[in-house]
């Protein structure tokens, strides 16, 4: 897939919602974008750069996110279920209400996460530090 541009891919995340159909946006910048209620349900994001994005009220349940970095991200009343977290950096996320219940946080990074997000059924084995 040639990279897309910013414009580009709030096109296809428009189209997308029109349409109901996941998206496929493996290793897009998306950094510091605001996706805020966004439906992003199964989409894959596979090392998608999120750091700093506004995701507050998305949804991303089932959506392969492993590899992807969400440092700073704001994921606050965020839907992640069942979501695959494998590998990612949560360090600095905002994840209040958040719901991750089902969601694969093995091998993620929880560094300073916020201390409200729905955790309960979530896969932990994760590694500390930055």
């Amino acid at each position: 897939m040639d990279r897309l541009t910013r414009n580009e891919i709030i096109k296809l995340l428009k189209s997308a919602r029109q349409k109901s159909k996941a998206l496929n946006l493996n290793k897009a910048n998306l950094s510091r974008i605001n996706l805020s209620g966004a439906n992003l349900n199964g989409a894959s994001l596979l090392r998608c750069n999120l750091s700093g994005a506004d995701l507050s009220g998305i949804n991303l349940s089932e959506a392969d996110l492993r590899g992807a970095d969400l440092r700073g991200a704001n994921l606050s009343g965020g839907n992640l279920h069942w979501a695959s977290l494998f590998g990612v950096s949560l360090s600095r996320a905002k994840l209040s209400e958040a719901d991750l219940r089902g969601a694969n946080l093995r091998a993620c990074f929880l560094n300073r996460v916020g201390q409200t997000a729905e955790v309960s059924k979530a896969h932990f084995n994760c590694k500390s530090g930055s």
